[in-house]
């Protein structure tokens, strides 16, 4: 059985039991869109033993109460770890919740079409990473959905996600990290094969030398260890790991941040050759604008697990609308000494993606910041059929996508 004759199969048991509509499949979803996501959401359980605050001030009362009488001081102390250990299991405090949501991934929406390069950027911190490892589902998301090719993979089984894991790939940031030391190069790349089944034995170790070859490695690197590696090669064996199952879909997560410039150049002619060679298509990752604006088709602005705007890369290079997308990008060098860029500098803190605040996320540095930006969500506007801003106070645009559909 071939992997897309998988793929209708898995699509089509879906329909049947209801789990997607054949309306989104044939209708909403274009031909060319490989993956659609839709309000995904990834939120990690911090544990806060909120209780600790108050009866840490009461052992304090017990110290204070202690210096002037011995026997209440030792008395109320008693009770207060008594207290602090079996309140926890006795109704109805044992109902209170003992854990807050870090909101990394806060409903996201992005549709990626086929042969694309789609850029999502933001902040350090800002939940890119783990919006990559969601869609593919290396982590497990909160809410929402993801379809690739049609199929909500997020309603597959382990033994299904594995035949789809053929077709989603990712280079992680760190090309040593994301390497095992103790395996040779010819070993990390042959892993896949093995663990779906693919090649084996000679034939393995062919495509392995085909693979080194198509980025840019020798033959005799296959024997040699990660550590032996340049962080140019360390990257190009990433990819060639990533290519090793022909995907159709590679998330690269920031594949050039810790390298020099001359080897990122070499890395990003690289990725532009292997996807017209393949056909491949790429959400790439970066914190790199002035590479996003070359590279890639369209562009995602993501702050504290939320999109502030996105459309194609000359939408948001040259007609940018929201006031963190000018930020970011007036922070971007300017190659010509002659020229002189209009920073914007923003004020104010971060909020913790553990307690946001009500309404826009952004309020606590936004330049535009109003009383309804305190309040409620922002609402979307529109600039084009896919120009997207969410801001309460910028002018212009339409309240949905069709009014430019002709």
């Amino acid at each position: 059985m071939s992997s897309e004759t998988f793929i209708e199969k898995i699509g089509r048991q879906q329909v049947e039991k209801g789990l997607i509509s054949s309306r989104i499949r044939t209708k909403e979803m274009k031909e060319d869109v490989v993956l659609e996501v839709i309000n995904l959401k990834k939120f990690f359980n911090i544990p806060i033993p909120f209780e600790t605050t108050w009866f840490m001030l009461a052992f304090v009362a017990a110290v204070v109460v202690f210096a002037f009488n011995i026997t209440i001081g030792l008395s109320i102390m008693g009770g207060v770890v008594v207290l602090y250990f079996l309140l926890p299991n006795i109704p109805p405090f044992n109902k209170r919740p003992k854990v807050a949501h870090l909101k990394a991934v806060d409903g996201i929406d992005l549709h990626i079409r086929r042969g694309k390069i789609v850029g999502l950027v933001g902040e350090s911190g800002c939940g890119k990473s783990t919006a990559a490892k969601t869609i593919i589902r290396l982590l497990e998301p909160t809410a929402g959905s993801v379809y690739f090719k049609g199929i909500d993979i997020n309603r597959l089984t382990s033994v299904e996600m594995k035949e789809i894991r053929r077709h989603l790939q990712i280079v992680f940031q760190d090309p040593y990290a994301s390497l095992n030391p103790r395996a040779t190069a010819h070993d990390i790349i042959i892993e896949p094969f093995a663990i779906h089944g693919v090649a084996s034995g000679d034939e393995a170790s062919y495509k392995v030398l085909s693979l080194l070859k198509d980025v840019g490695l020798a033959p005799h690197h296959a024997y040699r260890y990660p550590h032996e590696f340049s962080g140019g090669q360390r990257q190009r064996l990433g990819i060639a790991r990533a290519l090793a199952l022909e995907p159709d879909f590679i998330v690269m997560d920031e594949p050039v941040s810790n390298l020099d410039v001359s080897v990122r150049a070499a890395i990003i002619q690289l990725i532009l050759e292997l996807q017209h060679k393949m056909g491949l298509t790429y959400l790439f990752i970066a914190h790199d604008l002035s590479l996003v604006k070359i590279l890639c088709d369209e562009t995602n602005v993501m702050y504290l697990g939320k999109i502030m705007e996105s459309g194609t890369s000359d939408e948001i290079f040259e007609n940018m609308m929201h006031p963190y997308t000018k930020a970011l990008i007036s922070a971007v060098p300017i190659a010509d000494p002659t020229k002189r860029s209009k920073k914007i500098f923003l004020t104010g803190d971060i909020p913790t993606p553990i307690n946001p605040p009500p309404g826009c996320k952004f309020q606590t540095r936004c330049p535009l910041v109003s009383d309804i930006c305190r309040l409620e969500e922002p609402p979307a506007r529109w600039y084009s059929k896919s120009h997207v801003a969410y801001c309460h106070n910028i002018e212009g645009g339409e309240e949905s996508p069709e009014a430019y559909v002709k």
